[in-house]
This record gives structure tokens, C-alpha cells and sequence, in this order.
């Protein structure tokens, strides 16, 4: 028989890198596997990794380095690292937006379609009495989600895990290259479209830039149109 030693015993951390070194000669060679249901630009021109740095409480891209190059065949992205953490692949929130081209219009009483032409795809949106749906998108990434009657909000919060973020802050704005709207102003838009999209079709105009495209897509906005 023989002793069997307790875990941290058996085990020894070793710190990367050499807590008691400065310079650190040869950085380690690291391999992200993206997920199928992340969605990203092959060009990786708004995406980067990143290292956790514990002591800024933020995600740091110092620390990376390598070609970074996104294998579309294997969904993986390779690079070197000089400090072992918690690694993330971060991407600009505003990859899809401002929006390109957008278009509103009802095919029943109750029940609205909505397509949204971002930077990067096109989606059709279905919205019907407290429910919105995928109902059209090319990327294979999302096809999960495609025809599931779901609550607007929670949605919205799974094409952001996905990748696709189509709810902007008011900071975005200005990195996005709009006007950010007044508040008073996008409530009492979204009112009236709520109100007329049975009997009027709404879509994008090149002549009016400011007021309608920086509305910003929401839950609520999304599921307005059961208002009377």
C-alpha cells in the first residue's frame, strides 16, 4: 500500500510568467476555438484577443501578440500569449451598426416583419403579439434561432451572445457616426409608428439621416406595434 498525498501535495502550480522574472523570452503558441453559434468577420478587422488583467479588472490585448489569423474551415484563431488568465475573443459592439437599410410594414392585424440590413448580414425579423421571431438570416451561425417565437428582450440578448449586438448604447453613437437621438423625440416616434405601421409601410430614407436611423432597436420597440 502506499500513502496517498493530498491534492495540494500531489499538485504544484507554476506561475507563467516567472513572477520573479521581467523579461520574458519566448511567448506560448495558443489556439481559440470559436463556437458554431459565434458569429464573426473572416477579416477579424473588428475582432482581437484578450488576457484578463486582475489588477486593471479589465480584459488587456497588451499581452497578445502572434498573426491572429481566423481559420474559417477549423473556426480557429491563433496566438501567442506572455501571461496565463482567463482569455476572451473580444469584438466591436458596433460591427453591425449604424444599419444600412431597414424596412417596416404589417402582412396581418396583428403581426409585423421587420428587415434589418446591418454592415455584416441581413435579417428578417417576425413580430406578433408579444413574441418576435428570426425568421430569415444567411449565417449558419444563427440557425438556432431561426422560427422561434420568442420574448423580444430575450432575443435580442441571444444575437448578442451570438456575436450580433443590435442593442447599442448612447456611447455608440458617437463611435458609430450618428446623431444620437433626443429621448422625448425616439419615445414619440416609436408611438407613432406603433400606431400607423397597420396602414403605413416605414423604411430607411437617404434624405433623412438623424431622426429615424438612430432609433435605437429595443423590446419595446420591437413589440409597439400590438399598441392601439
Amino acid at each position: 500500500m502506499r500513502t496517498e498525498l493530498p491534492l495540494k501535495e500531489r499538485l504544484k502550480k507554476i506561475y507563467f510568467p516567472d513572477p520573479t522574472l521581467n523579461v520574458i523570452d519566448s511567448p506560448v503558441e495558443c489556439v481559440f476555438h470559436l463556437g458554431e453559434s459565434i458569429y464573426t468577420a473572416p477579416d477579424l478587422q473588428t475582432v482581437k484577443m484578450a488576457v484578463w488583467d486582475e489588477d486593471k479588472k479589465c480584459w488587456s490585448t497588451d499581452l497578445i501578440g502572434g498573426a491572429q489569423n481566423f481559420v474559417k474551415e477549423s473556426r480557429t484563431i491563433n496566438f501567442t500569449t506572455t501571461k496565463f488568465a482567463p482569455i476572451a475573443m473580444l469584438q466591436n459592439r458596433c460591427a453591425d451598426y449604424p444599419y444600412v437599410d431597414w424596412k417596416l410594414r404589417c402582412i396581418d392585424t396583428d403581426i409585423a416583419l421587420l428587415d434589418l440590413t446591418t454592415k455584416r448580414m441581413k435579417l428578417v425579423f417576425e413580430m406578433g403579439p408579444r413574441y418576435l421571431k428570426l425568421v430569415e438570416c444567411e449565417a449558419r451561425e444563427l440557425e438556432h434561432l431561426i422560427n422561434k417565437e420568442l420574448a423580444p428582450g430575450f432575443l435580442l440578448q441571444e444575437l448578442s451572445k451570438c456575436g450580433v449586438h443590435l442593442m447599442p448604447r448612447d456611447e455608440d453613437a458617437k463611435v458609430a457616426g450618428i446623431e444620437l437621438k433626443d429621448r422625448a423625440a425616439e419615445e414619440r416616434a416609436i408611438q407613432d409608428v406603433s400606431i400607423n405601421v397597420r396602414a403605413i409601410h416605414f423604411r430607411k430614407s437617404k434624405w433623412n439621416k438623424s431622426p429615424i436611423d438612430a432609433v435605437r432597436i429595443t423590446p419595446q420597440m420591437l413589440a409597439a406595434h400590438e399598441a392601439e
